[in-house]
Order: C-alpha cells, then structure tokens, then sequence
C-alpha cells in the first residue's frame, strides 16, 4: 500500500495531466463536441478540487455514492448506445452538405441531428462528470484513511 504522501503526490500528478490535456481538446480540437466535453471536463476538475477541500466529511461521502453510481451508469449508457449506434459524436461530425454522422474507428454511421445531439450530450455528460466523480472519491477515500491528515 502507497503511503498517504505518495497518494497525493500521484493524485496531483495526475491531476494535472488529466487537467492538460482537456485544456488542449478545449483550445484544439476541431469537433465542436469534443471542445464543449472538454471544456466542461476541465471546469468540473478544477471546481471538484476547490470544492472538496470545503466540504464536510460527511458531506463527500454522500457525493462520493452518488457520483459513483452516476459514473457507472452514465459510462454504461455510453458503451451501449455507442455499440448500438455505430460510434460517438465526439469522433463524428456534420459534413459539408448538412449530414450528421458518428464514428467508431474508421466507420461512419450516417444518423439524424437529433441522434446525434442525443449521442453528444451523453458524452459530454461523461466527460464532465468523470473528472468530478475521481476527485471526490479520492477525496473521501483519503479521508477514510486519514481523517486527520485533511479535515
């Protein structure tokens, strides 16, 4: 088992990775879809940080439940609808001639606007909700292991 320092040391690390490279898909990427998930990713890291360092115990055990559940389904619905549509939206896009298409690999799935806004908001839904979720687990995590240390 890591100590307590080592945890956190690979907890910020890591951190900051996670926070770099949604910074880039936020300023780079070409997808209006993967900018707006990525986006919302880094704000909803940035915001779990500041936030969990002001909550009660008792109060990030409760979001820790609750984002854990969350995260397993909406990562679920992800992998099913994906599977059942034939790719996400953060990989597809709209042509030039108006046609809104989702991607897996090199496969272009052809679908209608609302599919694909459908398929894009789940998306952006997990991204947004995965970097809150860790954090606050962690968080309650440590906590389990160290009240002291954090209260």
């Amino acid at each position: 088992m890591l100590s307590l320092r080592s945890q956190r040391v690979i907890a910020a690390l890591a951190g900051w990775l996670f926070g770099s490279v949604m910074l880039l898909g936020a300023v780079q990427a070409i997808n209006p879809v993967t900018q707006l998930s990525c986006a919302l990713g880094l704000a909803s890291l940035v915001t779990s940080v500041v936030v969990t360092r002001r909550l009660p115990a008792g109060a990030i055990e409760r979001w820790a439940h609750i984002l854990n559940r969350a995260m397993v389904l909406v990562f679920v619905g992800f992998f099913i609808l994906a599977m059942f549509l034939g790719g996400s939206a953060g990989n597809g896009g709209v042509r030039e001639d108006g046609t809104y298409y989702l991607r897996n690999h090199e496969q272009r799935t052809e679908v209608s606007a609302r599919t694909y806004y459908m398929a894009g908001a789940v998306e952006v839904l997990l991204i947004a909700l995965w970097p809150a979720g860790m954090v606050v687990i962690f968080r309650h995590n440590m906590r389990e292991e160290s009240p002291r240390d954090l209260a």
